[in-house]
């Protein structure tokens, strides 16, 4: 429950404030925004762990490796898929389901694991968080070379002229 709940709030915020201003005007944006929205979020929440816990120490050390980087894995999935929803000619209502969907299941499986405490599950735990970084960066190199592709295009217009 708990990932619905994040990444529905994240997706709200994302969407109703970031998604409709003049400045998103690239793919790479969708992303920014996410990954901003979703880093404000673990910031509270983490306090709101810490703060309450006995032994705080250990738990914003573990939150601060684990938690934090989480979110904004999550939220390049969100940015994604976002950006393809902002941009497309059609079927643009599809990503913008699977800009909240993708989260909430990547969330979940993240949760799932690492709340089990299943001894072995560590592993699994591990390669999840490699697959999450493998895919993130994936998607997120593919928006940075699009807008260097698209800086460029205006810088050789602007010296043409």
């Amino acid at each position: 429950m708990a990932g619905l709940t994040e990444e529905l709030f994240k997706f709200w915020v994302t969407y109703n404030i970031a998604f409709k201003i003049y400045e998103y005007n690239e793919k790479l944006d969708g992303i920014i925004y996410s990954v901003f929205t979703s880093l404000g979020f673990a910031t509270a929440e983490n306090l709101l762990y810490v703060l309450n816990q006995r032994n705080f120490i250990y738990t914003g050390i573990f939150r601060g490796i684990f938690s934090v980087p989480g979110h904004m894995l999550f939220a390049i999935s969100m940015g994604y898929y976002l950006s393809i929803a902002k941009f497309a000619n059609d079927k643009g209502s599809t990503y913008l389901i699977m800009s909240l969907v993708i989260p909430i299941i990547l969330h979940g499986i993240y949760d799932y694991i690492l709340f089990s405490r299943v001894y072995g599950y560590f592993i699994l735990f591990i390669a999840f968080i490699l697959f999450l970084w493998k895919s993130g960066l994936k998607k997120l190199n593919l928006y940075v070379r699009e807008s260097k592709e698209r800086f460029e295009k205006i810088i050789n217009i602007n010296n043409f002229m």
